[in-house]
């Protein structure tokens, strides 16, 4: 189906015709791009409903190598216009996906580093005067990391001066490029900034993945006692999810409430604590204590923080000296089942009845995680009911 403005042309189902993008001058290349990102293409782009940048990347793939190459350079062309004036040229939704467009197809190119010279010059240009200049700012930084950009840590803290706190993410992406500790250093000093917080802790999946979780771990040993309320107790998940041994239990932190702490503090005749280093500090001396409590019970083969820890509290709970909430249970519970699967079968259901009696230690009793064959050394352990 041919077009009047020389555009690609699409077959009757709608796909385009990849030969019809081969022949084309570089000068109807850019228009062809240009429109198609800006929603203007009468041709192709009355048959799409993906985003102009997916549909371009899919066109990019199917090009024979040389056609390819000029395909790049055709967009580099659109990024320099776009660079010397993005307000009038392009509007921001066909500059996002210009920008789209160059991370996906310049990052798995063999010259990632072709836009990164026009990127920089829009970013290093004068600071964001509103909302829509700094939402720009942000997505051509977004940019250079996608194509891994690392430039030097003072180029990302800079970037931080300049946007702040909605940028904490992007500058944390691009300070990992210089490795873990610059990374979790810059964070350290940020802290109690909970946007940073938040952004660091979402970013710590990806930084185990990067360097492992023991390394990960020793980074963040000094962490626990800076953090308070919410970001503690979800940096506490995602240290049980990712496996980061801390040197101590995770439960304590992780799942009980004020209230469960303040119930057990007061049955083992711990002071009590507030502020954040008295918090961690007062977390090691209920771990110790419990620990002690479990000592006087069943032991186990499975030498670990959490069995003790969930050892000891059904100690308390069968004496009648706490309650637990019911958010409490549940975390021990999850925590308990997992722990289960790695036990001996004798084992297993001496310490099933430990969770049993920390299921029956609250204002509610909640058994519902109870309800379930565990399977142990290859035999099922009978369900409690």
């Amino acid at each position: 189906m041919k077009n009047k403005y020389g555009f690609p042309q699409v077959d009757r189902f709608g796909r385009i015709r990849i030969e019809t993008v081969n022949r084309l001058s570089f000068k109807k290349l850019c228009d062809w791009l240009k429109a198609v990102l800006r929603g203007e293409d009468p041709g192709a782009g009355a048959r799409r409903d993906d985003l102009p940048s997916d549909f371009l990347k899919e066109v990019y793939h199917r090009l024979d190598p040389y056609p390819r190459e000029t395909f790049e350079d055709a967009v580099l062309q659109l990024l320099a216009d776009m660079q010397r004036d993005h307000q009038s040229a392009w509007d921001s939704e066909a500059a996002d996906e210009l920008l789209l467009l160059v991370g996906a197809i310049f990052g798995e190119s063999n010259r990632p580093g072709a836009p990164v010279d026009l990127l920089l010059s829009v970013v290093g240009g004068n600071k964001p005067r509103n909302i829509e200049e700094r939402d720009f700012h942000s997505r051509v930084l977004q940019t250079l990391v996608t194509l891994r950009y690392r430039g030097t840590p003072d180029f990302w803290i800079e970037q931080f001066e300049i946007g702040g706190d909605e940028y904490a993410a992007i500058v944390l992406a691009g300070l990992t490029f210089h490795g873990l500790e610059k990374a979790v250093g810059w964070v350290r000093g940020k802290i109690p900034n909970d946007i940073i917080t938040r952004a660091f802790l979402e970013r710590l999946p990806l930084l185990v993945e990067q360097n492992g979780a023991e390394k990960v771990a020793q980074a963040l040993t000094w962490l626990p006692s800076e953090l308070t309320g919410v970001r503690r107790r979800e940096f506490f998940w995602y240290a049980e999810q990712l496996g980061l041994d801390l040197g101590r239990s995770t439960i304590i932190a992780w799942a009980l409430e004020k209230e469960d702490l303040d119930a057990v503090t007061q049955a083992l005749g711990i002071p009590f604590f507030s502020s954040p280093a008295a918090t961690y500090d007062g977390e090691q001396l209920i771990e110790s204590a419990l620990g002690e409590l479990a000592e006087q019970g069943p032991s186990y083969g499975l030498i670990s923080r959490e069995v003790m820890v969930i050892s000891g509290l059904a100690m308390l709970v069968r004496q009648q000296r706490i309650f637990l909430s019911q958010f409490a249970q549940e975390r021990i519970l999850e925590i308990g089942n997992s722990l289960l699967r790695r036990m001996q079968q004798k084992d297993a259901k001496i310490f099933q009845d430990e969770l049993e009696a920390v299921s029956q230690g609250g204002k509610t009793a909640n058994r519902a995680l109870l309800g379930t064959i565990f399977i142990v050394a290859g035999e099922p352990l009978e369900t409690v009911v």
